[in-house]
């Protein structure tokens, strides 16, 4: 599309190794672009993984291909082939319609679909569950409307699904053995919103019956994306329009035009942390603008969010944090730790708080992986090594009288973590720099 080239995944992939694609234009000159996406789902670590993204450029040539590369990367961290994917150039389509329509059983109904953006374009529809509802006809009556013929065979609830020129929409269908009362008003507010890059902001919404469930939709999720709950996040630059329909069958609607500024970059941006809808981006530049970290290189400027973060490193964060304080002692009992180093002075100081007490009693092991129990046990060190308030313990694998359990206790009633899912905390897996710079956020931002 102009300005924008969508590229979509079969499998959800990670965003921060998705900006490895390289577009180019027919001349074979790369063309730069900003990366957004939808179609997202976060873990319980607040990582986001998506299927849909978008390359936004202001490219005068149109893009002619792709090409992907080994370093693109899926949510298990399987990496694409290397290949090159040609680009076609075709007009978008957006698709207007109801979000949900009641029928009664045995009787039909014409669903109409209003579709921009191209004349009669390949179109087709069918219903989830035939056997509550099914299409009976299906066919353009003007050059922008295709009207789809539905029949109510049993009560109950199924969708139709929409596909023109590969944009999709769904249709609730109810069908009814008897009529319902329908709602009778709907108003969203506010009516209008203006956000910058990577800010949020929640909707809400009066609706009579009170009891009448709705759905909030955006007209583009890659300016503007909402949730179930009525949270805006703006994506990128341009204007989205969010609309909140009644799911009674009564056609009920009511908009809100979102517009998406640039606002304010950081002063300093790496070059691997520029998306602002990523959950450790603002951790990172508080991490940058409090000192805690200058990025793995310079020129390019770089965080390698990715990248495991060392012992070594992680005390150096937390050193820095504190105010960068000079050991009380020169007294070192790690022979793996020369006077001198970037991160003496931390381990030092942290050996003196009983942050630490390294990995032996001669040993500090400063390039080993930093685990995730490690992570949070210093954190909880650092903090006075409080008694969590509940012995209810979500994670069947931290175990009551571990070294860590308390820490990771403290932590998940402190929201510091949520856990590698709903009932584990993968202890001994190792953290990311992320994933450190975004626990001490949580734990000392204030």
């Amino acid at each position: 599309y102009p300005g924008k080239t969508i590229i979509i995944f079969s499998k959800y992939m990670d965003p921060s190794t998705v900006s490895a694609l390289q577009l180019y234009d027919k001349n074979n000159k790369q063309i730069n672009y900003e990366l957004v996406y939808d179609n997202s789902e976060t873990d319980p670590e607040e990582n986001v993984y998506a299927k849909e993204f978008a390359l936004i450029h202001d490219a005068k040539e149109e893009p002619s291909y792709i090409k992907t590369s080994d370093k693109v990367k899926s949510y298990a961290s399987t990496g694409c082939k290397e290949l090159t994917v040609n680009v076609e150039k075709e007009e978008q389509v957006t698709l207007e319609g109801p979000a949900s329509v009641n029928i009664l059983c045995g009787q039909e109904k014409k669903i109409q679909i209003k579709v921009n953006g191209k004349k009669k374009p390949a179109a087709e529809a069918s219903t989830g569950f035939e056997e509550v509802a099914t299409v009976v006809s299906q066919k353009y009556i003007t050059d922008d409307t295709y009207e789809i013929t539905v029949k109510g065979i049993l009560a109950g609830v199924t969708s139709l699904k929409i596909t023109v020129s590969g944009v999709e929409k769904t249709v609730d269908i109810n069908v009814m053995k008897e009529e319902t009362e329908l709602a009778k008003s709907l108003a969203i507010s506010p009516k209008e919103v203006s956000l910058n890059k990577g800010e949020t902001c929640t909707l809400s919404y009066t609706v009579t019956p009170e009891e009448t469930e709705v759905k909030y939709e955006s007209s583009d999720p890659y300016v503007a994306n909402v949730k179930e709950d009525g949270t805006v996040t703006a994506v990128a630059e341009g204007t989205a329009v969010i609309t909140v329909y009644a799911m009674d069958g009564s056609e009920l609607k009511d908009t809100c035009t979102v517009t998406v500024g640039k606002g304010e970059e950081p002063a300093f941006q790496f070059d691997d942390v520029k998306d602002p809808t990523r959950s450790f981006y603002d951790p990172v530049y508080w991490a940058v603008e409090n000192g805690i970290t200058t990025g793995t290189s310079k020129e390019p400027p770089l965080f390698s969010p990715d990248k495991t973060c060392t012992r070594a490193q992680f005390v150096t964060f937390l050193w820095r944090q504190q105010g960068s304080p000079k050991p009380k002692s020169t007294k070192n009992p790690f022979t793996d730790v020369k006077v001198g180093l970037s991160y003496s002075d931390a381990v030092l100081w942290a050996l003196e708080k009983g942050i630490t007490t390294g990995t032996s009693d001669t040993t500090f092991s400063p390039n080993n992986n930093c685990t995730r129990a490690q992570v949070v046990t210093f954190l909880w060190r650092a903090n006075g090594k409080p008694t969590p308030k509940t012995a209810k313990n979500p994670f069947k694998d931290v175990a009551a009288g571990k070294s860590f359990s308390d820490a990771v206790l403290w932590a998940f009633e402190n929201k510091i973590t949520t856990g590698k899912s709903a009932t584990s905390f993968a202890p001994g897996d190792p953290c990311t720099r992320a994933q450190t710079v975004t626990f001490l956020y949580r734990t000392y931002k204030e």
